[in-house]
């Protein structure tokens, strides 16, 4: 049986990257977290971790500062679903496009990123099973200190097997998620103004 991440609810909460509101149309959400990888040599536009963080996010409540719609498409490709959803505390409407054919280095169940107005302002992947995925050490993770910036934490310890941010500058907050041993352990960064907050640990049961 295949072990998966221990993520902590108030991380799979974060930012409101689950879809809601959906049209009758919208094709079911336990549909979407199956990744299918495919190697990157089969196709010409995969979607690579690389391509992920060239996404800009923009603020949170306008939009302003991130990439537009038809940019990210050129950049991911055609997405897989789309729901409708509505950015957290507001009445504003939003959409969330959804992609799970993703290139066999990127160990992710599915990427996902909300538009308001044609412009990011939310963007995650979500954590796959432990098999295949890479994992740091918590020694290497606790070089890691509180008001650090995102794009340093990443810097210094590669891309995470989770990733969900929203917003930008000071009015940004997200989760960066390392997979800390094979049993299924992480270590979960929580990030606000674009600087880290805290660092919590998830032990995973033998």
């Amino acid at each position: 049986m295949r072990k998966l991440f221990l993520v902590p609810a108030t991380i799979l909460l974060s930012l409101s990257l689950a879809g809601c509101n959906n049209k009758k149309d919208s094709k079911p959400a336990s549909k979407i977290n199956t990744a299918q990888p495919i190697p990157e040599n089969k196709i010409g536009n995969v979607l690579t971790q690389d391509k992920y963080y060239q996404i800009k996010v923009g603020n949170i409540l306008t939009g302003k500062g991130g990439d537009t719609k038809k940019a990210v498409l050129h950049l991911l490709g055609k997405e897989d679903y789309r729901q409708n959803t509505k950015i957290a505390g507001t009445k504003k409407k939003a959409v969330q496009y959804y992609w799970k054919e993703l290139a066999t280095s990127f160990k992710a169940s599915n990427v996902s990123v909300r538009f308001y107005k044609d412009r990011v302002i939310a963007k995650g992947y979500t954590a796959a099973n432990v098999a295949g995925s890479k994992t740091t050490s918590v020694s290497k993770i606790k070089t890691i200190k509180k008001g650090d910036s995102y794009k340093s934490v990443i810097t210094d310890l590669g891309y995470p097997n989770g990733d969900s941010i929203s917003g930008t500058g000071k009015y940004s907050g997200g989760t960066l998620v390392y997979l800390t041993d094979r049993k299924g352990s992480t270590a979960n960064i929580n990030i606000q103004s674009n600087k880290v907050k805290a660092i919590s640990y998830t032990k995973a049961n033998n």
